[in-house]
């Protein structure tokens, strides 16, 4: 399983060598070869103290900030706002889900509408597992119509133009456990920033100029 934690492990650990080398370094400096220790605890306590600050400082900077995350995760990133289309019924279905970092964890959320802009559900993660490039997760329902809540699993694969770009659009399928069982497939497609700030005020207007402009 991709662990984003991982990253900022490896910071830590560059840090402490430095840091390392550097007491090292003061010391043969002040007391050249001859044994010293006291100054050997000093260097061990302070090395304990420095080391958890340094990964609670880079746990806190990995969970509130997106460009640090986005920097990190370079390729792996797949933060942001997706469209996804799908045919139901033979109706077409238009989704626009956010996937974010949220306490150590990746989340799903997003909410699905027909063509018109109307709003047909909600949706939310529930588990989810994302190995750097397939992200599994099992979700929640809730349809406007008559407020039931439904539960399904879905797969999506992220594609990249260019091995180290983070990837730009997407496939995937959901079993929608409602329906029999039944799996559909869809494309997904990255929105810009410009639309994504849109969207955190979207209307019904804002979905169908969305839709026409072919996101």
């Amino acid at each position: 399983m991709f662990k984003p934690q991982l990253l900022t492990q490896s910071v830590r650990v560059a840090v402490l060598a430095a840091l390392a080398t550097g007491f090292a370094a003061a010391k043969q400096s002040l007391f050249g070869s001859t044994p010293f220790v006291p100054f050997l605890f000093v260097v061990l306590a302070l090395c304990i103290i420095i080391s958890k600050f340094i990964e609670f400082s880079l746990d806190q900077l990995f969970e509130i900030s997106g460009w640090w995350r986005k920097f990190l995760l370079g390729k792996n990133n797949i933060e942001g706002y997706w469209l996804n289309s799908v045919s139901l019924d033979g109706e077409t279905r238009i989704g626009i889900y956010q996937i974010y970092y949220d306490n150590n964890a990746y989340r799903v959320m997003g909410c699905q509408y027909d063509t018109s802009g109307v709003q047909m559900a909600s949706w939310k993660s529930r588990l989810l597992e994302f190995d750097g490039s397939e992200l599994n997760y099992m979700y929640e329902t809730r349809y406007q119509n008559d407020s039931k809540t439904q539960f399904g699993c879905s797969t999506i694969v992220f594609m990249r133009s260019r091995p180290t770009r983070e990837p730009l659009a997407a496939n995937g399928y959901f079993l929608d456990l409602a329906a029999g069982g039944a799996t559909h497939t869809f494309q997904s497609v990255r929105l810009s920033e410009s639309q994504a700030e849109q969207f955190a005020h979207a209307d019904r207007a804002f979905v169908q100029r969305l839709l026409a402009s072919d996101a």
